[in-house]
């Protein structure tokens, strides 16, 4: 479960990218969607912890990102699409120490080198199916939504810097992909009645 209790954010002081954010994500694939520039990477870099929220809190699992650091973090994988660590380390080093933080055999960073090849995507996209089946909550923002359209069981929008969740009801693959796709083209959420 990951909880944003008033969480906000602004990389310039002044604006925020994300403006009190009041959320739950729970177990289940959540698809973060909206326009480019709207908040999507900054939300997942706070639930990530890659960045500090100016106000509030963030808690994995029912603990504080921030003041129960480790203990929130193992159990936490972050896959981003370019990541913000150092614009000099290769993905070895990179998974190297991702091994060294949770106490895996460093072998296990070749291991997991070996299946990046042409089917990469194959392999992220079983990874998801299996961290969902196990119960863990899954954020992922992509542009291409068919491969996790059926699996979904929210959505998240972000308008200046306020953050939505809709939890999405079982309907059929073509119902499911016109809501997420007006989603992500920043249509707004709209009620449905029972």
């Amino acid at each position: 479960m990951i909880r944003f209790e008033q969480a906000s954010f602004s990389y310039d002081g002044r604006v925020r990218v994300i403006d009190r954010a009041e959320a739950e994500l729970g177990p289940g694939l959540t698809l973060c969607l909206g326009l480019n520039g709207c908040g999507k990477s900054t939300l997942l870099k706070l639930a990530a912890g890659v960045e500090h929220p100016d106000e509030g809190r963030i808690l994995l699992g029912g603990r504080d990102l921030w003041s129960d650091e480790v203990a929130a973090r193992r159990t936490l994988a972050y896959l981003p699409e370019h990541p913000d660590l150092t614009p000099f380390a290769t993905i070895g080093d990179i998974l190297r120490m991702v091994c060294r933080l949770r106490g895996e055999a460093p072998g296990r960073a070749s291991e997991a080198l070996e299946a990046m090849d042409n089917r990469i995507a194959e392999v992220i996209l079983s990874w998801i199916g299996d961290r969902v089946t196990d119960g863990a909550a899954v954020v992922v923002i992509s542009h291409t939504l068919a491969p996790f359209a059926e699996a979904a069981a929210r959505a998240v929008t972000i308008e200046r810097g306020t953050v939505r969740v809709s939890e999405l009801p079982p309907q059929s693959s073509e119902e499911r992909r016109k809501v997420l796709d007006g989603l992500a083209k920043g249509a707004p959420v709209q009620a449905r009645t029972a």
